[in-house]
């Protein structure tokens, strides 16, 4: 099984450790046309030193080496992390039980006994070199997995930051406590953020340390005025009608992590913006209900005004009344009237006396009704009071 040369058009390189150059002539007349043959040293140092441009596709490595080992050596060749996974068969001319195992524990790929033909060497090299490229390719898969998975870990725990200030911003009641709550929140991602609230109850900024100053209060003026997101340098800020968030170390140099948090600080600002807007509907929400509360109370007030003046006008309404039947009816001597003309007169004054009371109480009964409907408007009002502190 012959090696064909990569796509530049260069052969794979083996090189052969062993003192005695007719070994080395022979495995390069063996795999000429396959493999581009060298001498490979024979100094320990000299491998655990060699760079990735040296390192070769292949070792052919002899046990019984005049100062050194071949297991020592090979020992030497593994500490090199450049050299993992490069494919070291041993030669030797006594191969055994205990030699294969000295050769495994030495980091050995293969063994081959001297002397060895043109096709078993060949063969040998062929199947440590897949070997070792499999091992290769399994470590780049081991290596991309965890990779995903630390990425994946570490966008959970930034999702789980998010989530936290969602969560914790249903406690924040105020734009101070909402402010700085996000401020804090980029503060858990290693950021150094200032903030901006704007609501119907006024603005609330937060600076680098603690309530901004003229300065941050400054530059968040003029940057909520600007786009949804602008970048400069090492800064991002993200605007929302009533939040703005401003950062000042983002990390453009690693553009994951900077993708990351650009996507995170966006749901952020969002976040903080819906509150804020949640925060308003509330304080509309107690405004309306402060403002029905005292309609109810002057309409509650009107009404005792009104019942009071009603009741004591029928009772001087009733009063008058009686006072002018008694008198119409001891007038009635000096009138001249028959009995009949007298009963028909008295009847019809107590018939309009008597509508003139039930009018009186009819009135009453309106009253009554508006009392029920002032009640009404009040437990409407202290439902409106319980919606804008639901807590």
């Amino acid at each position: 099984m012959d090696s064909q040369p990569d796509e530049t058009g260069v052969l794979p390189r083996l090189q052969v450790v062993d003192d005695d150059p007719a070994v080395l002539a022979t495995v390069a007349a063996m795999l000429e046309g396959s493999y581009r043959v060298e001498v490979g040293a024979i100094e320990a140092d000299l491998w655990r030193d060699m760079g990735e441009q040296d390192a070769p596709d292949a070792i052919l490595l002899d046990i019984a080496l005049p100062e050194v080992s071949g297991y020592d050596l090979c020992r030497a060749i593994r500490e090199n992390s450049l050299l993992d996974y490069v494919p070291v068969i041993f030669m030797s001319g006594v191969v055994d039980l205990e030699r294969h195992l000295a050769g495994n524990d030495a980091g050995g790929t293969d063994f081959i006994a001297k002397p060895f033909r043109v096709a078993e060497l060949k063969q040998k090299l062929a199947t440590a070199r897949h070997h070792a490229e499999r091992q290769r390719a399994l470590k780049r898969d081991v290596t991309t997995a965890f990779s995903t998975a630390m990425t994946a870990m570490t966008s959970a725990a930034e999702m789980g930051t998010v989530l936290q200030f969602v969560q914790r911003s249903y406690a924040d009641d105020s734009y101070e406590s909402l402010a700085a709550s996000l401020a804090r929140s980029c503060a858990e991602f290693g950021l150094k953020a200032c903030v901006q609230i704007r609501g119907c109850d006024g603005t609330a900024a937060w600076g680098l340390n603690g309530e901004a100053t003229p300065l941050e209060l400054s530059i968040l003026n003029q940057i909520a005025a600007c786009g949804r997101i602008v970048d400069f340098q090492t800064r991002s800020a993200f605007n929302y009608p009533q939040a703005t968030l401003m950062v000042l170390d983002m990390p453009v140099a690693d553009p994951d992590r900077y993708g990351r948090y650009r996507d995170n600080l966006v749901v952020l600002a969002e976040a903080a913006n819906a509150r804020v807007q949640a925060l308003d509907s509330a304080s509309r929400a107690r405004r309306q209900a402060r403002l029905l509360t005292d309609v109810v109370n002057q309409t509650r007030k009107t009404l005792v005004d009104i019942d009071r003046m009603h009741r004591a006008g029928r009772a001087r309404a009733v009063g008058i009344l009686h006072q002018m039947v008694e008198q119409v009816e001891n007038s009635f001597v000096h009138l001249g009237l028959t009995e009949r003309q007298e009963a028909t007169l008295a009847e019809n004054l107590r018939f309009a006396m008597h509508e003139t009371i039930d009018l009186f109480d009819t009135g009453l009964a309106i009253e009554h009704h508006l009392h029920a409907v002032t009640e009404t408007l009040s437990s409407a009002t202290r439902g409106e009071r319980n919606a804008a502190h639901p807590g």
